[in-house]
């Protein structure tokens, strides 16, 4: 509650009627906000923290409610827009400049910062991640930039494309002398458990290329150790892998945005520690900086190149 400030509780007060009603969304409030650095999240995940935090019951129907509400209290301006993001739904982009100045200024200015050396060119293991949460991607890809990991989002059953063009990636970095590694994150029920399995065999029966995969996450382990409330959607019966799941891990259901962003990052960072040359990577860091310094230089001279053509004031 101590995020939440005066204005917004007065808000809350006049839109909301009664006190328990009031303090719920207080908690549900108080809970976005705590999650700030993770922002955007989405629904699922704002859901399954309010589970955790013991202030809803797992149910659909309250799912359904999470999802109102989170509209209202943005529309009401409560919660910031930004808090939610839709990834179901993209927006493209617009050809064109303005003028050739302003393209030259786009492309030039900070050219030298936003330079980054691919950290992991050296190392022993290639190593990408595979996940079937799109709406996770984002606070995956926090971590894995850093490391100059690849994020693959399944989303469902995997693609044949997806996994014919990994392969042309996993054998070009076989001839550079690299072993590919697949860290797998996704949810523990009958089509995401299998899931980690079927790409494995896939690779090796289709495309005669054998990966070391790696579950990281999610596993029954994990669903212990941190308490992960069970998935709102019952497991179905009637899917193929499920007498094949239940034998393995019984008949219980989580979803991978069951955990907290910080767990899950952890998690991430964890995994491919494990497989990659730290020290390698710090060593690969000097010379990027020291390539940046270059760059500046350049930059500045194009700038100025610029200038006597009277492309920039």
């Amino acid at each position: 509650m101590e995020l939440i400030s005066d204005s917004i509780a007065a808000l809350i007060v006049e839109h909301f009627r009664g006190h328990d009603r009031q303090m719920f969304v207080v908690n549900a409030v108080d809970t976005i906000f705590r999650l700030k650095e993770y922002w955007p999240l989405t629904v699922r995940q704002v859901f399954y923290q309010l589970v955790a935090g013991l202030i809803i019951e797992n149910s659909q129907n309250r799912y359904q409610s999470i999802s109102r509400l989170t509209t209202k209290l943005r529309r009401l301006g409560i919660l910031p827009w930004e808090c939610i993001q839709d990834r179901t739904r993209r927006l493209t982009d617009k050809r064109g400049f303005e003028d050739a100045g302003t393209f030259l200024r786009q492309q030039l200015t900070g050219l030298s910062a936003t330079y980054d050396r691919c950290l992991v060119q050296n190392q022993e293991n290639y190593v990408e991640i595979f996940t079937e949460k799109d709406a996770l991607a984002g606070i995956i890809e926090e971590v894995s930039w850093i490391y100059c990991v690849r994020i693959v989002v399944c989303k469902g059953q995997i693609s044949a494309t997806f996994l014919n063009d990994y392969t042309d990636r996993a054998k070009e970095a076989i001839r550079r002398g690299q072993d590919p590694v697949i860290l797998y994150f996704g949810d523990l029920d009958p089509s995401g458990a299998r899931m980690s399995v079927t790409i494995k065999n896939i690779l090796l029966n289709y495309h005669n290329l054998y990966v070391h995969l790696d579950r990281i996450a999610l596993n029954m382990n994990q669903v212990e150790e941190y308490q992960l409330p069970q998935s709102i959607d019952a497991i179905k019966t009637k899917d193929p892998n499920y007498n094949w799941y239940v034998k393995q891990y019984g008949d219980i259901a989580v979803e991978l945005d069951a955990l907290h962003p910080k767990q899950l990052q952890e998690l991430v960072k964890s995994g491919l520690v494990l497989y990659l040359d730290i020290e390698d990577m710090v060593q690969q860091q000097g010379i990027e900086g020291k390539e940046r310094e270059k760059l500046k230089r350049f930059e500045q001279r194009v700038l100025d190149m610029a200038k006597e053509e009277g492309l920039l004031n």
